[in-house]
């Protein structure tokens, strides 16, 4: 499953999105609020094996999958 794909169906199961989300779209716009963003780094963190430093924890870098595709990229990185 590619990167975008596997982070799509993580916010989907967070959000209980039915359909599948463009990878542009807010997330807030979809029900992604502080509390959900929390459990999406938990997540993220979980399932790709990284770990995001606290001056990393901007909304401004999980709103929408494309950012959150890269900023997961960009910390796989660093670590391999």
């Amino acid at each position: 499953m590619k990167l975008a794909e596997n982070i799509t169906a993580i916010v989907g199961r967070l959000l209980r999105l039915s359909e599948a989300v463009d990878p542009d779209t807010d997330l807030a716009l979809l029900g992604l609020d502080s509390m959900s963003a929390v459990g999406l780094v938990v997540e993220l963190e979980a399932v790709f094996d990284i770990a995001f430093e606290d001056d990393e924890l901007l909304l401004k870098h999980f709103d929408t999958i494309r950012k959150i595709a890269a900023k997961v990229e960009q910390k796989r990185a660093l670590a391999g």
